[in-house]
This record gives structure tokens, sequence and C-alpha cells, in this order.
């Protein structure tokens, strides 16, 4: 019985996929001068100007603040998004907030680069995309892209040969 049924979704299958167009070019649509243009691994410094400059040219939406620093002295840098509130009038205290935190560990760079992307991603599209408007304009989303620069710095410079636990031990 589950032969049969194999055999005929894979019928299927092959039938939808031979009545698909192919796509014979495709064209990478320019999203502007962005982070987003030139992807690589930010040091801290460069990301507090990432989002010295997202709050700069999005006054409405990104607010940058920091929650102290590391042992070794290194900012760490956050970025609030959020829509202003509907009646103008200061925050929405039933707007629900979300906290993305990465790079707990010093090595686990890919999470610190995805809340980077996530935060010019939703900053610079808030004007052109509504499902963007929608998240921002119900939710404060607060981004730490690394919660311990000390461990990215010191697995960046052994090209990740040694491990920094989030104690910086």
């Amino acid at each position: 019985m589950y032969a049969r049924a194999y055999v005929v979704v894979l019928a299927f299958t092959c039938l939808a996929a031979a009545a698909s167009p192919v796509i014979e070019h495709a064209e990478v649509i320019d999203e502007g001068d962005s982070f987003l243009d030139n992807p690589h691994y930010l040091n801290n410094e460069q990301i507090g100007e990432l989002f010295a400059r997202l709050s700069r040219d999005y006054p409405g939406l990104a607010q940058t603040y920091s929650i102290g620093r590391s042992i070794q002295g290194r900012e760490l840098h956050a970025l609030a998004l959020n829509a202003p509130a509907p009646d103008g009038n200061g925050d929405d205290l039933l707007r629900p907030m979300v906290k993305l935190v990465a790079n707990i560990q010093g090595d686990e760079a890919l999470g610190r680069q995805i809340v980077l992307y996530m935060a010019e991603y939703l900053a610079s599209n808030y004007q052109l995309d509504s499902e963007v408007q929608r998240l921002l304009n119900t939710t404060e989303i607060h981004f730490l892209p690394s919660c311990n620069p000390d461990g990215f710095a010191a697995a960046k410079v052994s090209h990740n040969s040694i491990i920094i636990n989030s104690n910086n031990e």
C-alpha cells in the first residue's frame, strides 16, 4: 500500500516539475547601501557604529543603548526596534517585547550575524514591507548581538582554535 502511494506521489511530483516553467535568468534586487550589501563579521566597535547609524537613519524606529561592559571593557551594544505608539503619547505598555541575544559563547559567530542582519533588515524595510510594519507596530524587539564580545575577539584572533565560554574563562 505504501509503495503504491509513493509511486503516485512520485508521478505527480514529476508531472509538476515537467509542467513548471524554467527560469533562465534571475535578477538580484539592489537593496541600497547597507551592511546587507557586503556581509562580513563586524567587530564590536563596528556593531556600535551600525547601531548608531540605524538609530540616526530611522529615529522613529531604532534606539541604541548599552547594557554595560564586558570583563575586558568592551561595550555591550543593544538596539531596540519598534514603531511609535499609535496615540503618539509614549510607550504602549501592552505591546509585547522580544529580546534576541546571540554570541553567548565566544565562537558562536553565526547567531551574531543573524541578529545583525535581522536588525538592519527590519529597520530598512519598515516603509517597504507591510509584514515588517505589522511586526514593528505590534512588537518591541531588542537586539543584543554579542553577549560575549571578549570571547568573540579571542576566537577570531585564534581562528577558533580555542573556545571561550559565557563566563569568559
